[in-house]
């Protein structure tokens, strides 16, 4: 007889990394209820608050008379199963976070819950009540009889604690725990259906002196029931009309369920591609792989323009055929509508795309969806791989090299890896796709970790482009400044023009200068809240910092000596964006980058807007360095190459070679032969040259060679921890102490030492780096003493641990 599980492991919501759980007694009233990937109320330290729930069982190792009951279910439906909690596990103590961390990434969107502590006052207190209780009392009176625990502390201070405590005892009020509403629902919609045993041509006879009622009826009886805002669309009726035929009993109206769709701006038809030799290799291992539900990892290295995404369509269609669903990664949310796109035109409504940038209402509707069944299939960005899919049969993870993979708060994880490890529990075969694969895959690849599967030339056999190289400094220097479009570049821009091809150019830097400097006493405006020099942008004449968002109106006179003579420094997309419209005067000219993709959907409208037109410019940042296909751009330039080369981050070069391959992909996808003009003023660079003579495989070696003898990753584990607080003598000296503590940590310490951006949003900021070989044993001896590196108490200053930083600055 199956004995029904009476106890719950429960991890309580808590904001500390504390990875203990607690067992509860499950009340008869939720015996059928409450299981894994339930989420409850329970009591906690004296107070209450909500857990997750990620085990069962009929016993219990804890005394019986001190397990608690939980108190209520606050989600009816589990939102994670057990492969969930075990991913979970493994991304806390890779990524040193709390496992309630963790385990938001898998719950529903919009459905979190704020757990609110209520005071009320239950009678008029006594006259003998000191003036401190009184003044209490009369606070709550004044509110309504209610406050909650929060507004008191902003007013009284410390004290609530015991002023609360004191009236409790004295029976003079009540604490009470509220849960807040989720921010979303599901949506209802209103729907109209004929009514059953409806007699129609009689009906319709009947109508005949009534068009827009019979055209209604005509369209329910001919489709079945519809939302009533599509037959008002449809039929151009109103609900006069329809309110009649529901007073005659001729329709019904029923409230159902409805769904929030994200809006697709562009389609694409399916294309029926035969493959090459190389394709059809890899759609072969790959299928094998699936239809054996062995979990392997695919290293598809594909040039540019190569059919990477063709294997990833036939690779799906594959694990569809064996019952089991898809998850497909994309870098940034600009790549998510062309890649919704081609993957709708294969597999239709089966897709379901999911990523920040959709509605708190859309992403519900779409992950309900996919834990319903109703999808097959996700692409979207980081937080997709997290879908609530069921048989997982293939995971996809396209421009696996991209830093965008690497979350930016805890848990600070890496997709890439949480991807291989979610594979591997649940038996899913992974494709990692690249132009230009991370070194640390590239290398797993060589250890024969990870299966290689090379596609060396492009899908239609056309060459790749040809790059040519622009030394900057030679450049000649107009009126004071030196221009953003070479001379050469001008060129090869107004000659593709001319031959109705499309151009993209890339400047990875938005805003109008760099900076703001007087000649004449060197004054540069700086934030006032961090270490760093205001960017100017010409809309709105205003200085901005990109790290903060601080503003403020550009000045028209030195504020420090008077001058009038105000030179803007270096170049932004707003620049070239003026320089290039005055260039090539009526060219569509659509620009991208994070000020003018804020919007809802603006990334998708930028990039149909390029698609509809002629001979045009897409100008922007890295969001259109990759991924994107529009087979008329024979142009791609690079207007500052060295953006990134010379940052204080080992990957530096790195990133320079990925991102100028990835762009130069852009060019001569189709049958017209494709160019690129790289601009830069460091051309001996090796990231360059590399770029110049197409030798990933030499880049490699070489960047190997040097991240060894430098013990660098791949070759070891980076843990930073991040101090970070107003008062910079206090910062300075918790990132000491700590760096005394983490002497005895296995690995090499980097620090204590000011960040390189020491200062951002008003806090100072000071980094320790650990470099180890035994990344367990430093994850294990930092988890241990995390009370000391950051004591309890301490709220002025914050500590952030990022194990396998994607950026040291």
């Amino acid at each position: 007889m199956h004995v029904k599980p009476i106890y719950a492991q429960v991890v309580i919501d808590l904001p500390t990394p504390d990875d203990r759980t607690f067992d509860y007694r499950i009340p008869g009233r939720f015996l059928h209820d409450i299981q894994v990937g339930s989420i409850v109320l329970a009591p906690f330290a004296g107070g209450r608050r909500i857990g997750y729930v990620i085990g069962t069982s009929d016993s219990t190792a804890v005394e019986i008379n001190r397990v608690k009951p939980i108190e209520s279910l606050i989600e009816e439906t589990p939102a994670f199963d057990d492969k969930t909690v075990e991913l979970c596990r493994w991304i806390a103590d890779k990524y040193l976070s709390s496992l309630a961390e963790a385990i938001k990434l898998a719950l529903p969107p919009g459905r979190s819950r704020k757990l609110t502590q209520v005071v009320y006052l239950l009678k008029e207190p006594p006259t003998e009540f000191s003036a401190g209780l009184r003044e209490f009392c009369d606070f709550l009176s004044a509110a309504g009889g209610a406050a909650e625990v929060a507004v008191l502390k902003k007013i009284f201070g410390s004290s609530v604690a015991s002023r609360v405590a004191a009236l409790i005892e004295l029976g003079v009020a009540e604490r009470c725990y509220e849960i807040g509403r989720p921010t979303v629902v599901e949506k209802k919609e209103r729907f109209l259906l004929p009514h059953p045993g409806l007699r129609t041509e009689e009906v319709f006879a009947l109508l005949d002196r009534a068009p827009k009622q019979r055209a209604i009826l005509e369209l329910l009886t001919e489709e079945g029931g519809k939302p009533i805002s599509e037959v008002l669309l449809r039929t151009g009726s109103t609900s006069h009309q329809i309110r009649s035929l529901v007073s005659k009993g001729f329709v019904l109206v029923e409230e159902r369920k409805s769904e929030r769709l994200p809006g697709a701006l562009y389609v694409e038809e399916d294309k029926n591609l035969l493959l090459t030799d190389e394709q059809e290799n890899a759609v072969t291992e790959i299928g094998r792989s699936i239809e054996a539900e062995k979990h392997e990892v695919f290293l598809l290295h594909g040039i540019t323009g190569s059919g990477k995404t063709e294997v990833y369509l036939r690779a799906i269609t594959k694990a569809l055929s064996c019952g089991k669903g898809a998850i497909v990664l994309v870098p940034e949310i600009a790549l998510a509508p062309q890649m919704v796109a081609r993957f709708r035109a294969r597999f239709g409504d089966l897709v379901a795309v999911f990523h920040s940038a959709l509605s708190d209402g859309e992403r519900y509707d779409q992950w309900r969806g996919m834990r319903d069944g109703r999808y097959r299939i996700v692409v979207g960005a980081r937080s997709a791989l997290f879908a609530p899919l069921v048989d997982i049969g293939v995971i996809v993870v396209d421009e696996e090299h991209e830093g965008a993979y690497k979350q930016g708060r805890s848990p600070r994880y890496h997709t890439r890896d949480v991807a291989v490890e979610r594979g591997r529990l649940v038996g899913a075969s992974i494709i990692l796709g690249s132009a230009t694969p991370s070194l640390e895959s590239r290398l797993k690849a060589g250890d024969g970790l990870f299966k290689p599967l090379v596609l060396s030339r492009r899908a239609n056999d056309r060459p790749l482009p040809e790059i040519e190289l622009v030394d900057m400094r030679k450049e000649p220097v107009r009126v004071g400044t030196r221009r953003t479009i070479s001379r050469l570049l001008e060129e090869r821009i107004r000659d593709s023009l001319d031959k109705g091809g499309k151009v993209i150019l890339l400047l990875n830097r938005r805003g109008f200068a760099n900076y703001l400097i007087c000649p004449d006493c060197g004054f540069v405006p700086f934030c006032p809240g961090c270490a760093v020099s205001l960017n100017y942008h010409r809309v709105g004449h205003r200085l901005r910092c990109h790290h903060c968002g601080y503003s403020t109106a550009a000045p028209s006179v030195c504020p420090k000596c008077g001058s009038h003579r105000l030179f803007y420094k270096g170049a932004g997309t707003q620049r070239a964006e003026e320089e290039i419209s005055a260039l090539f005067p009526g060219t569509p000219l659509i620009r991208m980058d994070a000020d003018t993709t804020r919007r809802k959907n603006a990334h998708q409208a930028r990039l149909n807007a390029f698609r509809r037109a002629g001979g045009a410019i897409l100008l922007g940042t890295q969001m259109i360095a990759k991924g994107l296909d529009f087979p008329d751009v024979v142009l791609v330039g690079v207007l500052d190459a060295d953006t990134a080369l010379y940052l204080p981050d080992f990957r530096a070069e790195e990133r320079t070679y990925q991102l100028i391959m990835q762009v130069s992909g852009r060019a001569g996808r189709a049958q017209r032969l494709g160019k690129v003009v790289v601009q830069t003023h460091a051309p001996d660079n090796g990231a360059i040259l590399s770029v110049l003579n197409g030798e990933y495989d030499s880049f490699f070696a070489g960047e190997c060679r040097t991240r060894r003898e430098l013990n660098y990753p791949p070759f070891s584990t980076i843990i930073r921890l991040l101090y970070a607080g107003p008062n910079a003598h206090r910062t300075a000296d918790l990132c000491e102490r700590a760096g005394r503590l983490l002497a005895d940590c296995p690995g090499e310490l980097l620090g204590p030492a000011p960040a390189p951006l020491v200062r951002i949003k008003g806090d100072y900021r000071y980094h320790i780096l650990v470099k180890t070989v035994d990344a367990d044993g430093s994850r294990a001896f930092i988890r241990a003493n995390l009370n000391r590196l950051l004591p309890k108490g301490e709220n002025k200053v914050s500590l952030v641990i990022d194990v396998d930083p994607a950026w040291i600055l």
